[in-house]
């Protein structure tokens, strides 16, 4: 909200403004990526998961 409030004025505070973006759903479907631009992934999302998970053990 303060950030739309800021944006009102012409303001932007990049803390506050990044802030603002966490209650977006930034995640989204790469199926229109594969159709259109031939988009093949190299790593799947969930080996991305198991490698996070062990570097973090």
């Amino acid at each position: 909200m303060l950030d739309t409030i800021l944006g009102k004025f012409n303001y932007l505070h990049p803390t506050i403004h990044a802030a603002g973006k966490f209650d977006y759903d930034i995640a989204g479907n790469i199926d229109k990526a594969k159709r259109e631009f031939n988009y093949e992934p190299k790593v799947t999302l969930q080996d991305a998961a198991n490698e996070l998970k062990e570097l973090t053990t």
